[in-house]
């Protein structure tokens, strides 16, 4: 008996079913259901199960194909389909299947109120119309640590290796500002046609007459000037709370 399956399935259409074809007639023995988060191959963890939920039944079905001896097939009726059932209860669970030694299938349809599927097939390739695969052990992957330049763990400023990056950017900006527009900001389609860009902060002294709240709240789409001073910060508050009333009328209003 050898692996002639694993993978993860996903049901598609109305129906919710999905399906494995074989390129060869193969006789099933052995289905495996792997739990959520569990590794599909002892010497590959990385590979996970992404079953999902914990618990479903399934219908699978078969399709028909009878073969002789030598391993040719027999005429069979077009899209016969033999169907069995089975109930997940979660963990990893084996199905026993009993094809017989006449039968063999190409296709296996599964069908249930599943999300994802991670299914391991065991059986035997009938005929000799391929070779065999010899299965061949996984080689355990041991990642290298990084060398003490570049591991920031081993560095008294972290961010060293950061903002050396950084520098090989023409007209680069800061560790702090990248920070912002990758993690926290996303800039407009029209900041990116701005030929400053990424250089364009936002204008906490604006005092024109036309700088409403609306703008206001567009201004600080744009990351806030690192040089600004604090001066600078409390005459923009207090031309919000003149927008907005003061805290006190504001606490009032929601009270009445």
């Amino acid at each position: 008996m050898a692996l002639v399956f694993s993978s993860h399935l996903q049901p598609h259409g109305p129906d919710g079913l999905a399906a494995v074809r074989f390129s060869c007639p193969v006789r099933v023995c052995r289905l495996r259901i792997f739990p959520n988060g569990a590794p599909l191959f002892e010497n590959a963890r990385h590979m996970r199960s992404v079953t999902s939920p914990d618990a479903f039944y399934l219908d699978v079905f078969f399709n028909a194909q009878s073969v002789r001896g030598d391993g040719k097939d027999r005429q069979r009726p077009a899209n016969a389909l033999v169907r069995t059932s089975i109930s997940y209860a979660g963990g990893l669970m084996d199905f026993a299947v009993d094809m017989g030694s006449e039968c063999a299938t190409r296709l296996v349809i599964v069908k249930g109120s599943f999300e994802w599927l991670s299914l391991a097939i065991y059986g035997h390739i009938v005929g000799e119309s391929l070779p065999m695969h010899e299965p061949r052990p996984i080689v355990p992957f041991e990642p290298e640590p990084l060398t003490p330049h570049l591991d920031p763990a081993h560095t008294s400023d972290p961010t060293a290796l950061a903002k050396s990056l950084l520098k090989l950017i023409p007209n680069a900006p800061s560790l702090s500002l990248a920070i912002r527009l990758v993690f926290c900001l996303k800039p407009t389609l029209d900041d990116w046609d701005i030929p400053g860009f990424p250089h364009i902060y936002a204008s906490l002294d604006n005092d024109t007459e036309d700088y409403d709240l609306d703008s206001i709240i567009a201004n600080l789409d744009r990351p806030i000037p690192e040089d600004f001073t604090q001066d600078t910060l409390d005459r923009f508050v207090e031309r919000l709370i003149d927008f907005v009333g003061s805290p006190v009328c504001l606490l009032a209003t929601f009270l009445s």
